[in-house]
């Protein structure tokens, strides 16, 4: 899944920065390569906060 975020992210960088003329469209990917990895970093700390054992087992063993 990591491999298949990271290739999305670089085809749009590379093609915002290969066929981009002037500043605006190399703005535009530096805040898209910027905004997606902090998005990425919030999600990873998320789920390493899970309780994965506690939650699997609440739903694999629900108490009546």
């Amino acid at each position: 899944m990591l491999a298949v975020y990271l290739w999305y992210t670089f085809a749009i960088i590379y093609h915002l920065l290969r066929f981009g003329i002037g500043i605006k469209p190399k703005l535009l990917a530096f805040v898209f390569l910027v905004g997606s990895f902090v998005l990425f970093l919030m999600t990873v700390n998320a789920y390493s906060k899970v309780d994965w054992p506690s939650l699997l087992s609440k739903i694999f063993n629900p108490t009546p």
